[in-house]
């Protein structure tokens, strides 16, 4: 059986795997346009004269981030830092033997937090190796998804606290002093992760168009 077929009236029915695999092409196409945004294709001569060689150069706009070379190091080691640290906290409160990590209703509540924190980490592989003059893709997925992604995985951080809080409500006899470590991990890591987007959203960037360049 063919994987296209058509039914009564002629229309094109796509199997599943054919549409699956459209979307993860849609979707690799989209990254590689994010990562080389800016970018121009060259073709050079090569010197055997059999083919061409392939370059892509970088005429977009850049962002110059206004720090000394000294404050970009310990800017990204303070972020990489942060990050690690609020990671492991937020980690540990999960792994605690407490009633609300065995209560299915109040785990749901970490998942968009956790979608949050994956935001921030590939915010930051963007972001860590960029150097002063940073390219549009480092810029935007990067420098400009920190500070928003970084305070919303914090605000978010106080809907498992109020979950674990309601359990309380809910089952008395089954809190202890476990839920309120679990409680202070979550607003510990919170904190840290504002951290990051404070910091970032006052450092400024100089942005200089293709044609001033």
């Amino acid at each position: 059986m063919s994987e296209n077929s058509t039914d009564a009236y002629g229309r094109k029915n796509e199997s599943w795997w054919n549409k699956h695999m459209d979307w993860v092409f849609n979707r690799r196409t989209r990254v590689y346009e994010k990562f080389f945004s800016g970018y121009q294709q060259m073709y050079t001569d090569r010197a055997d004269g059999k083919r061409k060689a392939f370059t892509r150069v970088y005429i977009g706009t850049i962002y110059r981030q206004e720090l000394s070379r000294h404050a970009r190091i310990i800017i990204r080691i303070v972020y990489a830092a942060l990050f690690f640290v609020a990671t492991c906290l937020y980690a540990s409160a999960l792994c605690l033997p407490a009633t609300s990590n065995i209560r299915g209703w109040v785990m749901l509540t970490v998942f968009l937090n956790l979608v949050f924190y994956a935001r921030i980490m590939f915010a930051l592989y963007a972001y860590l190796p960029a150097k002063q003059d940073y390219r549009e893709y480092e810029y935007w997925q990067g420098a400009r998804i920190i500070p928003k992604a970084t305070k919303t995985a914090a605000y978010l951080t106080t809907v498992p606290i109020l979950a674990s809080l309601m359990l309380f409500f809910l089952e008395p006899g089954s809190y202890s002093a476990l839920e309120l470590i679990r409680i202070m991990l979550i607003i510990i890591a919170g904190a840290l992760i504002f951290l990051i987007g404070v910091f970032e959203s006052r450092i400024r960037y100089t942005a200089t168009p293709p044609n001033d360049s």
